[in-house]
């Protein structure tokens, strides 16, 4: 925060705002001073912005000792909180036999929400697929891992899943996760894609 060097007063105090949905976390939102006319002080602050929150912090303000309060002459700090739930799996599984869905709670930089602690699930979202097993568990430090199987159709040859979880109250997706079965064809014992004819 700077204090211009045409100033009449030093700066005794700094608050910041953050937007809705944000949050000031480290120290506080006050700082107290002195800044002298023609000085500026660092401010170190740590902030959180909830899972819709994508709009930049608010200027800071600040009171002189001679009981004015100057506002604006510092830039504003984006504070993005465009949250996502990403996974990684297998790109082929055999049906019946057990396989591991990670799952990663991300903020707007991309960085793993350690907070995040909700449960997280894997829904099938094509026909001919069933998940078998517990396909829910809770996130720890914004991770988590899901082992399940699928029983699938006969004639089917993909699945397709996705993850979700509701972060910060609010519900995330993850893309599609289609997965190409693999599994043993009644002519042979040999595995084969589902797609190979004998």
């Amino acid at each position: 925060m700077t204090n211009a060097a045409g100033s009449s007063a030093t700066i005794s105090s700094v608050t910041l705002t953050p937007p809705v949905g944000g949050a000031i976390t480290t120290p506080t939102t006050s700082y107290a001073g002195p800044i002298a006319p023609g000085t500026y002080a660092d401010l170190a602050i740590t902030a959180t912005a909830s899972c819709d929150t994508a709009k930049p912090a608010e200027r800071g303000s600040a009171a002189a000792e001679a009981g004015f309060t100057h506002t604006g002459g510092e830039p504003s700090t984006s504070l993005n909180g465009a949250c996502a739930l990403v996974a990684t799996a297998p790109t082929s599984i055999v049906p019946g036999e057990p396989f591991t869905v990670s799952l990663k709670a991300t903020d707007g930089e991309g960085g793993t929400i350690g907070g995040f602690t909700g449960t997280v699930t894997l829904v099938s979202t094509g026909a001919g697929c069933t998940i078998v097993g517990t396909p829910s568990v809770n996130a720890v430090a914004g991770l988590a891992s899901i082992t399940v199987s699928l029983n699938v159709d006969a004639t089917t040859t993909t699945c397709t899943l996705k993850g979700t979880a509701a972060i910060d109250g609010k519900t995330f997706d993850t893309a599609p996760i289609s997965l190409v079965l693999d599994g043993i064809l009644g002519c042979s014992p040999t595995t084969f894609s589902t797609r190979s004819a004998c």
